[in-house]
């Protein structure tokens, strides 16, 4: 599990949320080892997202970043991003269940 802070620049906004949802809706679809996506905006300042990404093991993480679709997504959003930090994680309780929300 992954979670990645973006701070995208505001006129680039849309642009980026465009890029991504392509992005987490080909992985969720396509990828087996990609088991859910999620990106969530700040409450006070939209232009802070934060993406927590969570994958079968390793493999399945090195698979998706070396997909095109995700080489897309990382052509798509140059230049529309300030800061990206990634913070990496050991998942202790992790439960859900199966829903597809996207916001309207």
């Amino acid at each position: 599990m992954r979670i990645f802070e973006f701070v995208v620049v505001s006129d680039d906004l849309e642009a980026f949320m465009v890029a991504g949802r392509k992005n987490v809706q080909t992985s969720v679809r396509d990828e087996p080892g990609v088991l859910s996506m999620h990106c969530v905006a700040d409450k006070s300042d939209p232009t802070k997202l934060y993406v927590v990404e969570v994958y079968e093991d390793e493999d399945a993480y090195r698979s998706h970043v070396e997909s095109a679709h995700f080489r897309d997504f990382i052509n798509a959003i140059k230049g529309k991003v300030i800061s990206r930090r990634v913070i990496e994680t050991n998942p202790k309780m992790v439960g859900s269940k199966q829903f597809a929300w996207t916001e309207q």
